[in-house]
């Protein structure tokens, strides 16, 4: 039975990037961001081709910077008021994988559960996200694991066809 145990723990940089990662990978949030932008772009120009300033656009303009601007702020408040609310999230953790389940101790916490109850598993370029339901995720750093030990854990969930997987070959 492969057995593959790794150690990690998140700092602040990192889950507030992984934050920005799984809000902009969404479609609707792409769209969105080109069309504010694509909106503060255009009342801009407006303000310095025509030169009316009684005309200015403004419904254009606030929602441009509302867009694209003040919604990235909000979500870097946002992701380091979660993660400084949230103490398992800053907790050193050992992961230990293997064909029947996933253990977890964390300084504060022990949890174990087997691979038919993760909902689903995405991978990033730098992170591998084991999903116990829509909302919840284990964050584990690729850089906490060896290559060959990120090789036997791909074939450890492999083994487990039914999972909602995409990783990357």
């Amino acid at each position: 039975m492969k057995k593959i145990e790794i150690e990690s723990q998140i700092n602040e940089k990192e889950y507030i990037k992984l934050m920005y990662t799984i809000t902009y990978r969404r479609p609707i949030m792409i769209i969105l961001t080109v069309v504010g932008v694509f909106m503060l772009f255009l009342g801009i120009r407006y303000v310095i081709v025509f030169d009316k300033w009684e005309d200015i656009p403004f419904q254009m303009l606030i929602f441009g910077f509302a867009i694209s601007i003040l919604l990235p702020i909000f979500m870097y408040w946002s992701s380091k008021r979660s993660f400084n609310a949230t103490p398992r999230i800053r907790e050193k953790m050992i992961y230990t994988f293997d064909t029947e389940e996933i253990h977890i101790l964390g300084e504060s916490f022990n949890s174990s559960m087997s691979w038919d109850k993760v909902f689903k598993i995405r991978e990033t370029k730098e992170w591998l996200l084991l999903y116990q339901n829509k909302i919840v995720a284990n964050l584990i750093p690729k850089s906490s694991f060896s290559t060959e030990e990120y090789s036997a854990l791909k074939e450890i969930i492999a083994a487990h066809p039914a999972l909602n997987t995409k990783l990357k070959s």
